[in-house]
């Protein structure tokens, strides 16, 4: 089913979801190779961030902790090799220094980190420790007895606001 353009299933594994934003994706990469020879990097670079980036950032805070967010990373990779002009199987990790852009991982913690501080209140362990100690001032995780809900932001929140 899809609702607000996110693929849902009964399971909710974002498998659909993302093999759609896969194939998004690529055409969006098909764009930016036509556009190479044709435009300035600083437009090329605009065109990334316009039409890539923003598909690829779309409700990741549902779909980022997924397993299979792994392709989206490598379509991510496939992209950058096209900004930067780089050959197929050449390591684009200095270019996304380069060009000061956000991994699909990035993106996913910084999100997180964007929603906890705008929308979610959580106990620090000082409210609960009389003593100071290292961690008075690291967010308290809410308790989560199943496997199964640790997958989402109420639950990767803390953890990488406190890292």
């Amino acid at each position: 089913m899809k609702f607000l353009g996110v693929y849902l299933d009964s399971r909710l594994s974002w498998e659909g979801h993302i093999l759609g934003l896969s194939k998004r994706l690529s055409k969006q990469m098909f764009l930016l190779r036509q556009l190479l020879n044709e435009v300035s990097r600083d437009v090329l670079r605009v065109a990334y961030y316009s039409n890539f980036h923003s598909s690829l950032s779309y409700a990741i805070l549902n779909w980022g902790h997924s397993s299979h967010s792994s392709k989206v990373f490598a379509q991510q990779r496939k992209c950058l090799r096209i900004l930067g002009i780089l050959k197929h199987r050449e390591c684009c990790r200095q270019e996304f220094v380069k060009q000061k852009i956000l991994t699909l991982p990035g993106v996913y913690i910084l999100e997180c980190l964007m929603y906890m501080k705008k929308k979610i209140t959580y106990d620090r362990h000082h409210d609960f420790r009389k003593n100071p100690t290292r961690s008075n001032s690291n967010i308290r995780p809410k308790y989560q007895r199943l496997r199964e809900t640790r997958n989402g932001v109420i639950y990767y929140g803390p953890l990488f606001f406190n890292t």
